[in-house]
């Protein structure tokens, strides 16, 4: 079990540095094009990312000793801390800070997108490097 943790956590790991640096490119680029734009992605994409980066720090890295018969219930806490921190921080951006719904929105959404595909492009990549050199 500890094994498939280390790999899922690398993978993760890896997952969330992609994801950073794509923000940051897209953000960027969106700075360069669109400036009124690019704070609202900035904050959309970010409030995808951090909850989920919570999630897996709290699964990956503060609950791995538990027994098996206690991981799924830390993996129900992580997205019940999830769901919690994303909540507080939609309240908190959409009461205190005045955007531009569709830059938000395209970034929120955008991050949640990789979130969900990124670890398994990442697994698919790896199962296929991993059969070209058993061949």
């Amino acid at each position: 079990m500890s094994a498939v943790l280390d790999r899922n956590r690398k993978r993760y790991h890896k997952a969330f540095i992609i994801e950073l640096a794509l923000i940051l490119i897209v953000y960027a680029l969106i700075r360069l094009l669109q400036p009124a734009f690019s704070f609202s992605f900035l904050l959309g994409a970010l409030i995808g990312w951090l909850p989920q980066l919570v999630l897996v720090v709290y699964v990956f890295y503060l609950r791995t000793n538990l027994q098996s018969e206690h991981k799924l219930k830390a993996l129900y806490q992580g997205e019940a801390i999830k769901i919690v921190l994303t909540i507080i921080l939609l309240l908190l951006v959409f009461i205190n800070i005045d955007l531009a719904p569709l830059a938000f929105f395209a970034g929120y959404f955008g991050l949640i997108l990789l979130n969900n595909l990124l670890p398994f492009v990442l697994q698919k990549h790896a199962e296929s490097k991993i059969n070209s050199l058993t061949k």
